[in-house]
C-alpha cells in the first residue's frame, strides 16, 4: 500500500447541481505566498477574495492548488443561500467573484471586482473576459512617453501630447490622487514636458466631475500656444472638448500638383493686363499690386459646403435639447436624463448618415 501524499489535494468547488458540497478539513495548513502572486487565506467570512496574477508573473503548479484549496475550504463554510453560483452563472451577494481560465495552465483562477459592476445591476459571466477589469501597466505606457519625448528632444522637435490619462493627482487639477497619478508626476519633473491644462475644470463628464485629459506640450511649444479651455459646448461624449490656440507658426508656401495646371494658365491670362510701360514710381507701385494679385487669385482653393447634406430639423431640435440639458446637469449633478438623451442623440446621427 502507497503512504498517503502529505499535501491535500484541493477540494473542488462546488457548482450549482454538483450535489452535496466537501466536509473542510478539521486543520488548514498555513498557506505560503509565492513569488509574483497575490493570496490570502480568510477565515469567518462570506466570500473569499483573490487578486489575478499579472501578465508577466510566473504562477506554479502548487500555487494553483493552493488558490483553489482555499477558495473551496470557504465557499464550504458559506451558508448555502450565500454562496455565489461561479463559472457561468449569475453572481449573487457579497463583493462579486470571477473565474477566468489561465491561458497557459488551464487552471482556474480567481479575479475579484470592484462591487459597482454588480451595484449597477450588470449580469456579469465569470468566463466572459470582456466584464473583467484589465491590468493598466502604466510603466509600458511611461516608456512610451519617454521614447516619443526623447525622439522628439534628439531631432529638435516641439512636441504637444492631448492624451486621456486615467491619472489622479492634485497636481494635476484631481482632488485625490493615485498611484498611476504618481507615476504620471514623477515622469513629467523628469522629462521636459508641462501641462497646458489651466484649472481644474472637469474634462470627464460624470456625476463627479475629473480631471482626466490632459495636455502635454515642450517647453517651446508653450510659448506660442494661448487660450486653453474646457468647452462648454456638447460633445458626442463623456470627454468635454478642450480648445486652445497656436499661433506665429510659419507655414511653408506652396501651390498643390493637382491645381498646378489651373494656376499657370489663370496667372498667363491675368500678367497681360498688367502695364508694360513702367515709367514712374506710381506705375511700379501699381503692376506689383497687379502681379501679387494675379499670384494670389490664379489657384482658388475649393470651399466645402458647410451644411452637411444629412443634417434636419429633428437633429437641430435634438441638438439644442441635449445642451440644455447638458447644462442643466451641471447645475444639478443629475447627469442620468442627460446621457439618455445624448445616446438617443447619437444613435439619431448615425441613422441619418
Amino acid at each position: 500500500m502507497q503512504a498517503r501524499p502529505s499535501r491535500e489535494k484541493p477540494l473542488p468547488i462546488p457548482l450549482r447541481g454538483q450535489g452535496q458540497r466537501a466536509v473542510p478539513p478539521q486543520k488548514e495548513p498555513e498557506l505560503q505566498k509565492g513569488p509574483g502572486t497575490y493570496k490570502e487565506a480568510v477565515t469567518n467570512i462570506k466570500v473569499a477574495i483573490f487578486r489575478e496574477t499579472y501578465p508577466e508573473d510566473k504562477l506554479t503548479e502548487y500555487d494553483q492548488n493552493s488558490i483553489l484549496e482555499v477558495l473551496g475550504r470557504v465557499l464550504c463554510r458559506t451558508p448555502l443561500g450565500e454562496l455565489p453560483h461561479l463559472k457561468s452563472y449569475r453572481l449573487e451577494g457579497g463583493p462579486p467573484i470571477h473565474i477566468c481560465a489561465h491561458q497557459q495552465s488551464g487552471q482556474w483562477l480567481i479575479k475579484a471586482t470592484d462591487n459597482y459592476r454588480l451595484e449597477s445591476g450588470a449580469r456579469l459571466k465569470a468566463t466572459d473576459t470582456r466584464n473583467l477589469p484589465k491590468h493598466v501597466n502604466m510603466a509600458l505606457r511611461i516608456k512610451v512617453l519617454r521614447d516619443i519625448t526623447d525622439y522628439c528632444y534628439s531631432r529638435k522637435k516641439e512636441l504637444i501630447i492631448g492624451c486621456d490619462a486615467n491619472a489622479h493627482h492634485i497636481l494635476l487639477g484631481s482632488t485625490g490622487t493615485n498611484p498611476r497619478g504618481e507615476s504620471l508626476t514623477e515622469f513629467l519633473v523628469s522629462s521636459n514636458l508641462n501641462i497646458l491644462n489651466l484649472g481644474n475644470e472637469p474634462t470627464f463628464v460624470v456625476c463627479n466631475g475629473k480631471v482626466i485629459d490632459l495636455t502635454l506640450w515642450t517647453n517651446k511649444i508653450g510659448n506660442l500656444t494661448s487660450y486653453w479651455q474646457v468647452s462648454g459646448k456638447l460633445s458626442l461624449s463623456d470627454h468635454r472638448h478642450i480648445c486652445f490656440q497656436i499661433s506665429n507658426i510659419k507655414l511653408p508656401i506652396g501651390i498643390p500638383g493637382e491645381t498646378i495646371g489651373t494656376y499657370k494658365d489663370n496667372l498667363k491670362v491675368n500678367l497681360e493686363i498688367i502695364s508694360q510701360s513702367i515709367c514712374t514710381i506710381r506705375d511700379i507701385d501699381r503692376s506689383v499690386d497687379q502681379l501679387s494679385h494675379c499670384h494670389n487669385c490664379s489657384a482658388k482653393t475649393p470651399r466645402l459646403p458647410r451644411n452637411a447634406p444629412w443634417w434636419n430639423n429633428k437633429l437641430s431640435g435634438l441638438r439644442a435639447n441635449t445642451r440644455k440639458l447638458f447644462n442643466t446637469a451641471k447645475r444639478t449633478g443629475l447627469w442620468d436624463t442627460y446621457k439618455e438623451t445624448l445616446t438617443c442623440y447619437n444613435k439619431e446621427i448615425r441613422k441619418a448618415k
